[in-house]
């Protein structure tokens, strides 16, 4: 019922109601309906007009819901992955299909929901996420060596995000100037296996001194701030909010060639694309923008100014806002 997001909610005046969403059991195919029956129950009591669901659980339980009360529903999909159980029951419940890259458009190229599909990219604080007149104090605090090339990782350590192929170009990398920074954690269900393997590859490569586990962050925009080259090695990805977040920073950024990634990152110009799961590829593109200081601080610069042009989060806003009024003056 509590949560970060719940907090800065309130933060805005905004009301909150907390309806747990149940899960879907052979044993209890009635438990989901109770869910729904509350969702309803809800949008009458509180006067919805509009519903907005950010995932495929959350349209599936308020798109039913939204129905039956005669009010339109927005799905927004950032996965391009799709789910052939669901993507058609879901498409025909959405009044419109909100996307967050051309990528994951192409999830719905050839479905019922083609129609409705429209592209609004996340968007990017970029106020919060600038680049820091205090740099070099950033680096002291955060451990870094004056003269160290800080190679930094941004995300949830998952295998989808590619850590375990960003350790191995790590080994390969050969400017002895790079230190590898890894932020973030697992799933704290999960019990912390894959963070172990990661450690225990680091220590089979003789790494342990050049590579920092940071964990979770509340302040990322301080790790980009004081890095030096970012690192989106992922086998996929619905947009790229890190790669966004640091080319904000001013980063370049390497990136995996893969989903929304190539439509965040502009190869050659904000950073460089790779093949995913392509280690060589990846130490090479390390090296490269390690050694050439002036081609990565140029590329620096044009992935701030591109995410300033395109992924600002007014932007965002005024897209979602004309989204919003078109449905509703329908």
């Amino acid at each position: 019922e509590d949560g970060m997001l719940k907090e800065f909610a309130e933060a805005y005046g905004i009301k909150v109601h907390h309806i747990p969403m149940e899960p879907v059991r052979p044993l209890s195919p009635l438990s989901p309906l109770r869910s729904i029956q509350r969702l309803r129950a809800c949008m009458e009591q509180s006067g919805i007009d509009l519903v907005h669901a950010n995932s495929s659980r959350a349209a599936l339980f308020a798109g039913i819901a939204a129905y039956t009360r005669g009010i339109p529903m927005i799905w927004h999909v950032r996965i391009a992955g799709s789910d052939p159980k669901l993507d058609w029951l879901l498409a025909r419940l959405a009044a419109r299909i909100v996307v967050n890259s051309r990528a994951v458009a192409k999830r719905f190229d050839h479905g019922a929901g083609s129609g409705k599909v429209q592209v609004v990219y996340n968007g990017v604080d970029t106020e919060r996420f600038s680049p820091a007149e205090e740099r070099d104090h950033i680096r002291r605090e955060l451990g870094f060596g004056p003269d160290e090339v800080i190679v930094l990782v941004m995300g949830r350590l998952t295998k989808e995000k590619g850590h375990p192929q960003f350790i191995d170009a790590a080994a390969r990398v050969r400017d002895p100037r790079c230190r590898f920074v890894m932020v973030g954690e697992e799933y704290p269900e999960s019990g912390g296996p894959f963070t172990r393997n990661l450690q225990e590859k680091v220590r089979a490569y003789g790494l342990w001194e050049k590579v920092r586990f940071a964990g979770y962050q509340k302040s990322p925009e301080r790790w980009f701030q004081g890095a030096d080259i970012l690192v989106v090695p992922s086998l996929e990805e619905g947009f790229g909010r890190a790669a966004a977040e640091g080319g904000a920073c001013g980063l370049p950024v390497i990136a995996s060639r893969v989903g929304g990634l190539s439509e965040v990152v502009s190869d050659g110009e904000t950073g460089l694309l790779v093949e995913p799961n392509d280690p060589d590829g990846l130490a090479l593109a390390i090296d490269k923008l390690a050694v050439d200081t002036s081609l990565s601080k140029a590329m620096g610069q044009a992935a701030r100014e591109r995410v300033r042009r395109t992924f600002r989060m007014d932007i965002h806003v005024r897209r979602l806002e004309a989204i919003y009024k078109e449905i509703l003056s329908a």
